[in-house]
């Protein structure tokens, strides 16, 4: 075995035709089932079941078995709980125009080559052309700003899926959905999470453990680990409790539609800036 891989290692002979026909026969879906449990080959069908799948899952609106707050109602409950709020003048800069400077800075911090969306264009691309594509880029993005209406293209992604490990492949639910956006909007969301990242230590809790600079999943647990020496040096009682979220039912892709809803909520922003900061990708 090691002299056959040792003479055709580097070779683009059987060797190399096997190994690629294996990997290929792990990346392709063979089959699927529908909701009636009857399989589906037909490589556009199983796109098809992938397609209404996803489309039933984060389409919460159109589930009439669950309760729909409306914006008001979720405004109302997070008022009553006296969350954090940016100054007039903190939600006023989030408004401002973008400049060219901004989205080069955004562009600095964007990896090369990472895969592209739909429409096939990756960082690299804007990185090579940035003096031609910074005026559009600008112009686009504060029209986005100013009506916050983002165009359809934009919103479009590719959706790769990969199988669970050790789930069966033949359902849509046992995939993981990966959406690969287009780099220009990969680019407008990274300049608005520059705008808001020095603002995220005033509203978010210290105990947020993950998706804050600085603030590690192993801070909460150091937390833990002293408030128990604490108790046990001067002995007093306490209950420590682990908060998890348990649905019914069979599993699904990420999140169940019972706990997705994307209704936009601003009461973040004090009440006259609110209608400005309107994007939500």
């Amino acid at each position: 075995m090691k002299t056959t891989y040792y003479r055709q290692g580097n070779r683009a002979g059987k060797l190399l035709a096997s190994h690629l026909k294996e990997r290929t026969s792990q990346v392709k879906i063979p089959y699927v089932r529908d909701g009636h449990g009857t399989k589906v080959m037909n490589p556009k069908a199983i796109v098809d079941e992938f397609a209404a799948f996803y489309a039933q899952l984060y389409n919460l609106s159109g589930d009439t078995t669950q309760h729909q707050p409306t914006p008001q109602n979720i405004t109302t409950f997070l008022e009553g709980i006296h969350l954090p709020q940016l100054s007039t003048e903190q939600a006023t800069a989030l408004t401002n125009p973008i400049v060219p400077t901004k989205i080069s800075r955004a562009l600095c911090d964007t990896p090369r080559h990472k895969t592209p969306g739909p429409d096939g264009y990756s960082t690299h691309y804007y990185i090579v052309f940035e003096d031609l594509l910074l005026p559009h880029l600008t112009a686009i993005f504060n029209h986005i700003l100013d009506t916050g209406n983002i165009p359809p293209e934009m919103l479009e992604a590719t959706i790769v899926t990969l199988p669970k490990p050790g789930k069966s492949t033949d359902s849509c639910a046992n995939y993981c959905p990966i959406s690969l956006l287009n780099a220009d909007t990969q680019l407008f969301t990274k300049v608005l999470v520059n705008r808001i990242r020095p603002l995220l230590y005033q509203l978010v809790s210290p105990e947020k453990s993950g998706f804050v600079p600085g603030c590690q999943v192993e801070d909460n647990t150091r937390r833990s680990l002293d408030i128990m020496e604490l108790m046990n040096s001067d002995s007093s009682q306490g209950l420590m409790i682990a908060l998890g979220l348990y649905v019914r039912g069979p599993p699904q892709a990420y999140l169940p539609t019972q706990i997705l809803n994307w209704t936009p909520i601003p009461i973040l922003f004090p009440s006259s800036y609110s209608h400005e900061f309107r994007i939500h990708l």
